[in-house]
């Protein structure tokens, strides 16, 4: 079903359709039309040990959309694991 709905390849799994007001490091307020969030299971890596490359071709499509949507006006992340998605989640909604 997800498939059937998303338009390209990299698209995030969970979009929760909740605008929020967050603050950044620079004290200013950002709105955000709603949390991206793309789930990865625990112990996943993104980039190869030089914590700059992308692992492989699909991560680096999904990096690539993540970032599109934060420029776009949505929070967007990706969540490795239960604890850290459930974080990214609760600290969004916590607004």
């Amino acid at each position: 079903m997800s498939k059937a709905i998303q338009k390209q390849r990299g698209f995030p799994d969970l979009f929760i359709a909740q605008p929020a007001f967050l603050i950044d490091d620079n004290v200013n307020t950002i709105h955000h039309s709603g949390l991206f969030l793309e789930i990865k299971k625990e112990g996943t890596r993104l980039y190869k040990k030089d914590n700059v490359t992308p692992v492989n071709d699909h991560i680096k499509e999904q990096l690539e959309y993540i970032r599109l949507l934060n420029v776009k006006g949505y929070y967007a992340r990706i969540g490795i694991g239960f604890d850290d998605c459930k974080n990214i989640i609760d600290s969004y909604l916590s607004v």
